[in-house]
């Protein structure tokens, strides 16, 4: 008798550790941040923590049962491949009930009774705000802070893929490089405000002339760079460069006032102007010098001819009279003394501060002070 009350005892013992050991279990559950899920061998839901309600809005009563991979829009492959060394977190999304997309981190491991694997239990925590942080990090990576263009960076990965995927013998790959004229003028009569008005209305203009697979990047002050893919021959182009002077060349409204620009365009083509992403804006932006010593409101195409008569004229022949015009010399007195009384005369040096000159200080040269 003795023994049974003994065996009666653990037992009940043993329910009430039980009893408790479920009820901590279910404490955890449904305070945790996250939801609980477990599925069998199928892949199919047998349990939702309450969590599940009150963070996706579905009821657990019309999931349980069902193949997790619907639940979570993932292709039941991928699911079943991860559940066979779930070591790392799968990322994934799903549709709460008001229709929104929210993204998870998974984490699982498997039931095992006996050494046979009964299905996975695991983790959902919720990483939406997370990976929409990472998202708006990368864009802004990516992007113009004022008029939401790409920017030099994301151009240089679209131009250099752009490049790599040209094949054949009439693929052709034109790059424009816009800069505005008599841009300056409104930054210093009118503010930095209406000028960043004016870029973001340049930007809004730019955008409406090319088509998805075209991009238009800004890549610093008043610089814009277009990559187009459509355009066949020198008369496109040239139906290109005409509308888009003509649309920049329309008054731009601030407030009461009437802010007129323009803008003067360097063309360069690939491959036969550069198969290189580097190589083709240098190209382009020696077009462009060449279109602004044409005068304003105008477009040029490069030729190596261009290249040549760029290259003469930063040679060192050609510097002396650029760098006087650029004020590389600076003047300086050396004052001449006899036995130590006053300065009887004075010798003249000339020291020449040199700095080679790029394409862009070429077209400051020319006169582009009041861009």
């Amino acid at each position: 008798m003795k023994i049974l009350d003994a065996s009666y005892a653990r037992l009940s013992s043993s329910r009430a550790a039980l009893a408790a050991s479920e009820k901590r279990f279910r404490d955890v559950a449904e305070s945790a941040s996250d939801w609980l899920w477990e599925i069998d061998r199928n892949t199919c839901l047998t349990y939702l923590s309450s969590r599940f309600e009150e963070i996706t809005g579905h009821s657990r009563s019309n999931w349980l049962g069902r193949p997790m991979a619907e639940l979570l829009n993932a292709d039941e492959t991928t699911l079943r491949d991860w559940l066979a060394a779930p070591d790392a977190p799968l990322r994934c999304s799903y549709h709460a009930a008001d229709g929104g997309q929210r993204h998870y981190r998974l984490s699982a491991r498997a039931i095992l009774l006996d050494g046979a694997n009964l299905g996975f239990r695991g983790t959902a925590a919720d990483i939406t705000e997370e990976t929409r942080a990472q998202a708006h990090i990368h864009y802004l990576s990516q992007h113009d802070p004022l008029t939401g263009l790409p920017n030099r960076s994301r151009l240089q990965e679209h131009l250099t893929a752009k490049l790599h995927a040209l094949n054949g013998a009439n693929a052709k790959l034109t790059l424009l490089y816009i800069d505005l004229d008599r841009f300056k003028p409104v930054n210093d009569t009118m503010g930095h405000a209406a000028g960043d008005e004016v870029l973001v209305r340049v930007a809004e203009r730019l955008r409406q002339c090319i088509r998805a697979d075209d991009l238009v990047a800004r890549i610093g002050g008043d610089e814009f760079v277009m990559v187009i893919s459509r355009l066949r021959d020198q008369d496109d182009i040239r139906q290109l460069c005409t509308r888009l002077l003509e649309s920049l060349a329309k008054p731009f409204g601030y407030g009461q006032q009437q802010v007129l620009i323009g803008a003067s365009i360097g063309v360069a083509i690939a491959p036969q102007d550069s198969s290189q992403a580097s190589e083709l804006l240098r190209c382009a932006d020696v077009a462009l010098y060449q279109a602004k010593n044409s005068g304003r409101g105008n477009w040029c195409l490069y030729d190596r001819e261009m290249g040549e008569h760029l290259h003469q004229r930063s040679s060192p022949e050609a510097e002396p009279q650029d760098a006087n015009e650029t004020g590389q010399f600076v003047l300086h007195y050396q004052p001449r003394q006899r036995n130590g009384d006053s300065p009887v005369s004075a010798e003249a040096l000339l020291p020449w501060q040199y700095r080679p000159m790029s394409a862009e200080a070429m077209r400051t040269l020319l006169g582009e002070q009041d861009r």
